[in-house]
This record gives structure tokens, C-alpha cells and sequence, in this order.
């Protein structure tokens, strides 16, 4: 089989975008030849034989005109030659691929794993065949037309305990995903202060991976910044910026904690990474609670916007002993490997399409 995809970037070296990478390659161990139009093209070194790439243009500074003419183009090239389109996350690749594609009788789906419902979406629903998320809760428009849940396509043996953690007495929090109000990280300095002037937990160091992606953003870390000077919290939390996929797994397996204040719906991928090294995850979405159900142990959802509320339940995964944390570790690896995998959801991605 062959299949056609359509995506924002191909760079294996992007901080957000270098997961996709690892899809490509899970894609074409299953499928005779692959196709990939992206918007942007960066470093895709290393891809097989049966990977062919164009790009729309971003990389070369072409406007939207061009890069509207240019996906036409590898549209008209490639649809001949595939049995499907699989749009990745952003609804418009589905609305101008829609009427060559009707035109071809091909399948399309488009994989959307977001709490907004936005116009493009709406008008998605025209052109394709259904769609794909990960997780029952994860797609949020109302639609007559076949919703799929495959899993969120987890690297479960890069994102893998090796057993090499280092030995502190400082417990480490950790936060990985974009500088953006969304992630309420201003919640997560008020945690940590609360919970070192409370003296609930003095040993704590919470390390911020990640950058801003808009002006209005670097604004908002700049903001952060200055909260955590006004605390004299320089000590307890230090921002990191943007880290290379290839290097976020050594993060994961230094963390004693993953905290994840996002209620965006879209079942943010950085905290399935954390579990899958079987770190503890404290989360606010609700789509996580579907993920969650079945963990027996310590509260592992934050929905209260309490600060003390959720400093207790920091204290709470802290002091587990060494067994009920070891317990908790391989319950939360568990449910990546078995739902989550990479190689898992290609597959039944691809199963779709025959």
C-alpha cells in the first residue's frame, strides 16, 4: 500500500516538531512507499528509501499563494499513486486537498487531537472520509462521519527507564511543552513558592523546558521570569528553553514528577512521555482522566485551581514509598505500552485505509 501524508514540518532536529520524524519512519516499515507533502522542509536526513518529500515552500520564504499552487501541484502528483491521504492535525490540508482528492476517490482522514472547534474544521467534515485522535475525548466536534482512536504514537523504547537516574535528595519537577499562557505555568512557580515558604517541601528543584512560539508569548516568559525573581525563586526553578526531541528522554529519567497545568483538551503529548519513562504525571485536562481511570494510587489530576490543593498532592506523590512509587512507575509505563506506542497506532492508523 502506499499512502499520501500532509503535515506542518519535516526537521528531525525541530523541538516540536521532530516527533513527526519518528512517525515517518514508523510509517514507511508499513507501507511500500510513502509520500509526504509538508509546509516546511528542514533536516530529513536519514529517512528511507521509500520516503519521498516536497515541500509547500515555507523554508524558502514563499507566500501563500505559492505555497497554495505548490500543495496542488505534489497533490496532483502523488494522489494517482497512493490509497490515501492522511491530513496531521491541521484541518485546512483537508479543506484544499478535498476536491482532488474527490476528484481521485481517494480516503482521507484527518488525525485533529484539540479542544477547539474552529470554522476550518466544520468545513472539513465535507472532504473527508472521517477522522482520527488518540483518545475518546480528544476530538471535539459533534460529526456524522467515522471518529478513530489509535493512541497518541509514543516512542516507547526511546522514551525508556534505563535505570540510570542519579541519586539527590532533591525532588525534581518537571515541565516540557510551549512558553504560552495556556500551560498555566504561573500556577506552577505559585505551587513551588507555596510549597518552600510553607516548608512543605524545601529539597525542590522544577525545571521548565520549552519557548515561545509568538511575540505576545515571549512576553508572557518574561512575565514568568520576574514572578520567579519577585519569589527569590532562583534557586527552585530554572527555564531551560527549547531542548532536541533526542534530548528531552534524559530529562524524563531525572524527574521524580511531570506537572501539566494545560486544560487545552488535546491530550498534550509531553505527559504521556513522562509516563512512559513511568514517571508520576500531575495533570489538569480532563481528557487525561479517560488515560488515568484505571491507576490506583495517589490523585493524579489537578482540577481545583487550588495552589494548596495542588501542593498537597505534590507532597502526597512525594512521600510514596520507595515500593508504592515503583508500583505507580510500572502501572503508568503500562498504559503507554499498551495504548500508546508508536508502533501500535501506525498500524491501526494504517489499517484504516485498507
Amino acid at each position: 500500500m502506499n499512502l499520501l501524508i500532509v503535515t506542518r514540518k519535516v526537521d528531525r532536529t525541530d523541538e516540536r516538531m521532530s516527533f513527526f520524524y519518528e512517525w515517518i519512519l514508523s510509517f514507511a516499515r508499513n507501507v511500500d512507499n510513502l509520500y509526504v507533502i509538508c509546509l516546511e522542509r528542514g533536516d530529513t536526513s536519514g529517512l528511507p528509501k521509500n520516503v519521498t518529500i516536497r515541500s509547500m515552500g515555507k523554508e524558502k520564504g514563499y507566500g501563500k499563494i505559492r505555497k497554495y499552487f505548490m500543495y496542488r501541484k505534489w497533490l496532483k502528483l502523488f494522489l494517482p499513486e497512493v490509497s490515501g491521504v492522511f491530513a496531521h492535525m491541521n484541518p485546512i490540508y483537508a479543506v484544499v486537498a478535498g476536491p482532488l482528492v474527490k476528484k481521485y476517490g481517494k480516503k482521507m482522514y484527518l488525525w485533529y487531537l484539540h479542544g477547539t472547534v474552529d470554522k476550518t474544521l466544520r468545513q472539513s467534515e465535507k472532504w473527508v472520509s472521517g477522522y482520527i485522535s488518540a483518545v475518546l475525548g480528544g476530538f471535539p466536534m459533534k460529526t456524522k462521519k467515522p471518529i478513530h482512536f489509535t493512541g497518541h504514537g509514543i516512542d516507547i523504547e526511546k522514551f525508556k527507564n534505563k535505570k540510570n537516574k542519579s541519586q539527590s535528595d532533591i525532588f525534581r519537577i518537571l515541565s516540557v511543552g510551549r512558553i504560552s499562557p495556556a500551560k498555566r505555568l504561573v500556577d506552577l512557580i505559585e505551587v513551588i513558592n507555596f510549597l518552600v515558604n510553607k516548608k512543605q517541601l524545601l529539597s525542590v528543584k522544577c525545571f521548565i523546558i520549552g519557548a515561545p512560539g509568538l511575540q505576545s508569548q515571549q512576553v508572557y516568559l518574561e512575565k514568568l521570569h520576574e514572578l520567579v525573581s519577585k519569589y527569590g525563586l532562583e534557586n527552585f526553578i530554572e527555564f531551560l528553553g527549547p531542548k532536541p526531541y533526542k534530548e528531552l528522554p534524559h530529562y524524563y529519567e531525572e524527574s521524580d514528577l511531570f506537572i501539566n497545568l494545560s486544560e487545552s483538551g488535546g491530550l498534550d503529548k509531553a505527559p504521556l512521555e513522562a509516563m512512559s519513562f513511568g514517571v508520576p504525571v500531575l495533570v489538569s485536562d480532563e481528557v487525561f482522566r479517560l488515560v488515568l481511570e484505571k491507576v490506583k494510587g495517589p490523585e493524579l489530576m489537578y482540577l481545583s485551581r487550588d495552589i494548596s490543593d495542588l501542593a498537597g498532592k505534590i507532597v502526597a506523590i512525594k512521600n510514596l514509598s520507595a515500593e508504592d512509587t515503583n508500583n505507580l512507575s510500572i502501572r503508568l509505563r503500562g498504559i503507554i505500552v499498551y495504548n500508546h506506542s508508536l508502533d501500535n497506532t501506525i498500524k491501526k492508523i494504517i489499517n484504516i485505509y485498507k
